[in-house]
């Protein structure tokens, strides 16, 4: 190779480093000018020191599979699966003042429902987000949502073989409750921030963007505690986070 080809190589490469020093080479999310994004990696923990019991002992209840079947009522509880944890719900709720909310979603349920009480797939949504009812019953009927917290909001009437529409406004985990069956159609968890997502452990998500500010970082999951912790977001900037999903920090009975 003669000495011009060598000279036009490295000045190739000089430009590609150059450009490289530019743009940073991040594999991180382009944030537009002025705002934020936070990613955020998701674990799930299991319980310190707890070992499952064999197979064939006095306590052994059957394995996941067996207890988690509806085939199998008998089992002595449902076995959490660590290691393929789903319909975890993590959002970022600002410390200050609101987020401005997009364009609402709708969530559908319906009566005679096909899922029940116990049922971990539930709903998920935000406030203003559109929870549509379709009564198949050739009758009337009103439904209300009951909070875990006690609480009650009537959803209202609706007319047989046709569909309501409810305005979510409360946040938490709600049953939708038929009155004339006087049972659970369905469940429906609502955050107070339209910044959420739905995932599963050993994963991350993204939110981009964001406006910059200090928030509270929380996740929800059916069957364990949530979590809750500060997180700040700078202009121009990622922040990184990790929840961890479990019981571990909860406090010790005495």
């Amino acid at each position: 190779m003669n000495m011009p080809n060598m000279k036009i190589i490295s000045l190739i490469i000089l430009a590609a480093f150059t450009a490289s020093l530019s743009t940073g080479c991040s594999s991180g999310p382009k944030i537009p000018p002025g705002q934020s994004a936070a990613e955020i990696a998701v674990k799930a923990e299991p319980k310190k020191g707890y070992h499952p019991p064999d197979a064939g002992s006095p306590s052994y209840g059957g394995g996941p599979a067996e207890q988690m079947s509806p085939a199998n009522p008998s089992g002595p509880m449902t076995v959490i699966d660590y290691a393929a944890l789903y319909n975890i719900v993590v959002w970022l709720e600002p410390v200050t003042g609101t987020v401005p909310a997009g364009s609402p979603h709708i969530l559908t349920a319906q009566s005679p429902g096909t899922r029940g009480a116990d049922e971990a797939n539930i709903l998920v949504g935000t406030i203003g987000d559109q929870l549509v009812i379709y009564n198949r019953s050739p009758k009337i009927d009103t439904f209300y949502l009951r909070f875990d917290d006690g609480a009650v909001l009537n959803v209202g009437s609706i007319g047989g073989n046709a569909r309501g529409i409810y305005i979510l406004r409360r946040p938490g985990l709600a049953a939708i409750v038929s009155d004339s069956l006087d049972k659970v159609c369905d469940r429906i968890f609502v955050t107070p921030s339209p910044i959420y997502k739905v995932t599963h452990c050993n994963t991350a998500v993204t939110f981009n963007p964001v406006p910059p500010g200090d928030y509270r970082l929380k996740s929800w999951h059916y069957r364990l505690p949530g979590t809750s912790t500060s997180l700040t977001l700078a202009p121009n900037k990622v922040a990184k986070a990790t929840v961890v999903i479990g019981v571990n920090s909860l406090p010790k009975v005495p």
